[in-house]
């Protein structure tokens, strides 16, 4: 075992940092993304899912691009073929995994409460925020299984029915 490394005290662990962003945020002049501007600049507004599992019947954003302000807006349906693949599993344990195709916007289940439903693009945050709201959602609320212990058992309701499972790896 070697030695321990003797550290004077002031010459890094222990010395104070220099804070440079105090003074800008003590006298509100911070920068925050929130606050940046840009010409042409949209903002978007997400519609999520209240059910933690449930079908999705039926997606209407029509009264959502009436709304002042509003540029567009998607169901996961419309995006569907836009997306060029799953977003990325940042680890899959074991070759055997199941790894369920994730797209941004759900297209046909909700599987989780606040599970992205629609998109809308507006040129104000408050017109997203509030033609988000007149998106029409048509739900078929199905059984959900929020025991970890529970959702492996023989019966149980299937997040992604492909798999025959919920388990993800052994």
């Amino acid at each position: 075992m070697t030695a321990p490394i003797e550290v004077e005290v002031g010459t890094g662990i222990g010395a104070p940092v220099e804070r440079k962003e105090d003074k800008k945020l003590l006298q509100g002049q911070a920068q925050w993304v929130d606050n940046m501007r840009v010409d042409g600049m949209v903002y978007l507004g997400v519609v999520r899912s209240p059910y933690a599992h449930a079908r999705i019947a039926k997606v209407n954003v029509a009264p959502a691009l009436a709304h002042a302000g509003v540029v567009a807006a998607w169901s996961g349906a419309d995006l569907a073929d836009e997306w060029q693949g799953s977003l990325p599993c940042a680890w899959v344990p074991t070759e055997d995994a199941n790894a369920p195709e994730h797209k941004p916007v759900s297209v046909d289940k909700a599987r989780h409460a606040g599970d992205a439903v629609a998109v809308i693009a507006a040129t104000s945050r408050g017109a997203a925020e509030d033609a988000a709201e007149l998106v029409e959602v048509e739900y078929d609320p199905l059984p959900a299984v929020v025991d970890p212990e529970a959702a492996l058992a023989d019966g149980a309701p299937l997040v992604h029915d492909q798999f025959g499972t919920n388990a993800c790896y052994t």
